[in-house]
């Protein structure tokens, strides 16, 4: 009997399946039933050139991220499996090439605070918590008001909020569920700003109630980007993505010299590498002040200063 790839790709989700979230379970399944299975059906024709043309096809239809997904799953099923993993070796293109990331300027991070001031509800005020802790779209739609702890001046970060997909019954499901990784769930401390415009509210919200919604139901991160957007539009700023204002929060921190291990524990990033490659990027007048720093903690001077 030849072995089919889909009881290998069975064997591993189930053992994932009670290690990893939900959200997460659903997304191995639908790229697994899909995809793999549907390609990958006989073993014996499990070679570099079946591979190739596989990611060859799907090239044409799916952009770099889902293919890199797609090629994450076959590289943990084919470990798994004790197959020949050299067989992946020939893919080159799923490298990670990190973009440019987008944040707003100064003056666009003004106009927004402003509107926001000037336009004080619920829904808006999403806007002004995310630009001033960094927090991502899931985590904000999620949050509720017991997170909110003005005693200790702290908001508590310990679910996020997404919508899935279920391969299974070919239908979508919103759910709250962990946050991304365990470094996630964290406290990020309240500003002084921040802390002015939630005391007022506090006193009269139901705490059980989603923050932005003001309600028992939450707000979905699929409609809230879809009203940043008309925000932006209102107000005449460029269009961005909504996570435009996660990286705005740590590239205020970075430009005011705050310290990289504090800023990766906000973010919540699993490791502090995450942080540095995407925030900091060293020109070379600060690598001169770094250099002129530490020899000048030596006493040591350029002998052709005057």
């Amino acid at each position: 009997m030849v072995a089919k790839f889909s009881d290998y790709s069975k064997k591993w989700l189930e053992k994932k399946k009670d290690s990893i979230k939900y959200s997460t379970y659903c997304a191995y399944l639908n790229i697994v039933l899909n995809y793999l299975n549907v390609y990958f059906d006989n073993l014996n024709e499990f070679d570099a050139k079946a591979i190739n043309d596989f990611f060859a096809n799907l090239k044409s239809s799916l952009g770099n991220k889902s293919l890199k997904g797609i090629y994450l799953v076959l590289r943990m099923i084919v470990k798994d499996a004790g197959l020949d993993a050299s067989l992946l070796s020939c893919l080159n293109a799923f490298k990670d090439t990190r973009k440019k990331i987008d944040v707003l300027s100064k003056s666009e991070h003004r106009k927004l605070l402003k509107y926001v001031d000037e336009h004080f509800t619920f829904i808006n005020l999403g806007f002004l918590i995310t630009i001033s802790t960094g927090v991502r779209i899931g985590e904000i739609c999620a949050l509720k008001w017991e997170d909110v702890d003005l005693e200790n001046n702290l908001i508590h970060i310990n679910k996020t909020l997404q919508r899935v997909y279920i391969a299974s019954d070919k239908s979508t499901k919103l759910i709250v569920d962990k946050p991304k990784t365990i470094e996630s769930i964290r406290n990020i401390p309240i500003t002084n700003f921040l802390r002015k415009k939630l005391k007022p509210l506090l006193k009269i919200v139901n705490s059980s109630y989603y923050v932005i919604s003001n309600s028992d139901k939450p707000i979905e991160p699929r409609t809230y980007r879809m009203y940043f957007h008309k925000v932006l539009e209102s107000i005449g700023l460029r269009q961005v993505k909504f996570h435009c204002l996660r990286h705005t929060f740590a590239t205020r921190c970075v430009e005011n010299s705050n310290d990289y291990k504090s800023l990766s524990a906000i973010l919540g990033h699993s490791n502090i590498s995450i942080t540095l490659d995407l925030y900091v990027h060293p020109n070379d007048e600060s690598k001169k002040k770094c250099i002129d720093k530490m020899m000048n903690s030596l006493s040591i001077k350029d002998k052709n200063e005057d």
